[in-house]
This record gives structure tokens, sequence and C-alpha cells, in this order.
């Protein structure tokens, strides 16, 4: 393609004016590529997008074909490979960071363009949604944390990993198998997914919350996850005039 032809393409082509250096977009046979401002070929048409440099990322431009993207500099050269069927903003995320998909799973590229968190996950939270320094991701249906190094501190292997807090400063509810437990904001586990209920503490004594095994058989825990009476009861009633009134294999029991 002779410079005249680009020129030409260029005048009545032109989609927009891509930063300072003044280069412009240029079409041929529906594939794009970049001249600059004296009409020289920067990048040869080839690409079926081609988004406005520094838009994602401050010197590059993103670049698409067939479905996958990647970046170029502002000499042309594919700094970023085009592998990845999505390209995230930077920062959305985490600074410098942007969010990629890859092969259908997704993970994170640094600005350099290089990989901190391999597409491996089939979700990926923000940071701080769950927990204040870790981001939750899934992997296979199961749910796990990702701090912000990139490093998996807690296995994908629970159902769901409810907020931090919510039960007490520090914790968070897990479900595993239907059953819940309990996992401090370091992730070391509190209490064991075994309870088909944990309920809220000071319902029925200051610092403890009722537990329940296959909804049949009730008992607490205090405030340091430890058992302090175990799930062995049919029945657990409110204290009320002094009494507690308890079930334990259909024999009712009453205690001043």
């Amino acid at each position: 393609m002779t410079r005249n032809l680009l020129m030409l393409l260029a005048a009545f082509l032109m989609i927009n004016t891509l930063s300072s250096q003044e280069m412009f977009i240029v079409q041929s046979n529906n594939l794009y590529g970049l001249i600059n401002k004296d009409g020289i070929e920067i990048v040869k048409p080839k690409y079926h997008f081609i988004d406005d440099f520094d838009y994602t990322r401050d010197g590059w431009a993103k670049v698409g074909y067939d479905g996958k993207f990647g970046f170029i500099d502002k000499t042309g050269k594919e700094v970023v490979e085009l592998k990845f069927e999505s390209i995230g903003s930077y920062d959305e995320y985490y600074k410098d960071w942007a969010l990629v998909r890859h092969k259908g799973k997704y993970g994170f590229i640094n600005k350099d363009g290089y990989s901190i968190v391999e597409p491996s996950y089939d979700e990926i939270q923000k940071f701080g949604t769950i927990h204040s320094d870790w981001a939750l991701v899934n992997k296979n249906s199961y749910y796990g944390f990702i701090n912000r190094t990139g490093k998996l501190v807690v296995d994908c292997k629970y159902d769901e990993i409810k907020p931090f807090n919510l039960i007490r400063k520090g914790w968070s509810i897990i479900v595993s198998n239907g059953n819940y437990g309990i996992i401090d904001n370091s992730g070391k586990i509190v209490l064991e997914p075994l309870y088909s209920e944990i309920g809220d503490f000071d319902i029925y004594k200051r610092g403890w919350a009722k537990i329940s095994l296959n909804n049949e058989k009730f008992g607490f825990i205090n405030k340091k996850g430890e058992i302090v009476v175990a799930p062995i009861y049919d029945n657990v009633e409110p204290f009320r005039k002094g009494k507690k009134k308890v079930k334990q294999d259909r024999t009712s029991l009453a205690t001043n």
C-alpha cells in the first residue's frame, strides 16, 4: 500500500486523533492501523479495534483482533500479547492492576503488562468488599481470598463466605456442605463448619451464641469460638424468671 493511498485513507476514514503525537487511525479492508502526522505508517492495518492511547493506560492503546485484546505502545510495538477476551480499566480493583479474562478465567496484570494473578478464577470481587484487605475469589464454585500481592490466603473451599464483622468484629461466617462455621480476619478457622445454625451473640446470654447440629441438637459458643454448652439438647429456651428450661432426649430439665 503506497504512502499516497495511506494519506487518502487517513483523510477520509480517520476516526480520531490519538494523543499529542497526532497519530491517526486508518482503515483498510475492515482492519485498522496507525499513521503519524507525517503520513508514516506506525502500525499497518491489522486490528479489528484500536482504542485511544492513554485511555486504559498511559502510553499504551488497547488493540483487538478476533475477540482477543492486548496493548501497543506509541511505537506500534505489541507490549501485551493479544490473548485476553477482556481487559478492564487499571486501578478499578487495585492500584496499577487491570482485571483480565483468558480462556474464560479471571486474573490481573500490572502496568508493565505482567501477570500478577494468573487467570484461574471464575469470579473476582473488588478488594474491601468482604474483607478490608482481601478480594473474594471463586474457583469451581468455591470461594476463598487473595491478598494485595495476589497470593491466595484462604483456599477456595467454601460454598459461601459472608462479610466480616456481622456476627462479631473480625469474624466471618463460612458455609461448607450446607453447614456453618467461622473464620477470623487472618483466615484462621475459629469454628469448624459443622453447624446448621449459628445465632447472634447476647440473645440468650451475654457473650454466648446459640449453635445447632442438624437443626436437632442445640448448645452455645462464647466469643472466643469455644463451645461452652455442647450441642446435645433438643431445645434451649431463653432465660426467664431465673429459670432456664432445656430438653435433652425428650426429658425436661429445669435449673434455678
